[in-house]
């Protein structure tokens, strides 16, 4: 997905699911709901114990596009691309 394509479809969703919390597991738990719920945006903060494997694993879905919030230097960048 290009700068256009994320563009175009931000504007038709209108919102994003943006998740923090301390606790991997129930950030996947509260993350699936919220894409149950409609949601074709997400995103996770640094913060989150696990977050690249989050942000791996709910990659491969298709449905969502994923993001990383929050990131502090090129190191958590790369982690979060890959």
């Amino acid at each position: 997905m290009n700068i256009q394509q994320f563009t175009a479809l931000l504007g038709r969703e209108k919102a994003s699911a943006i998740l923090r919390t301390h606790d991997q597991e129930r950030a996947a738990m509260a993350m699936e709901a919220a894409i149950r719920g409609g949601f074709k945006i997400i995103e996770f903060t640094p913060t989150v114990p696990g977050v690249f494997e989050l942000i791996q694993g709910f990659s491969k879905r298709g449905d969502v596009v994923v993001g990383a919030g929050t990131v502090l230097n090129s190191e958590e960048a790369e982690q979060a691309v890959m």
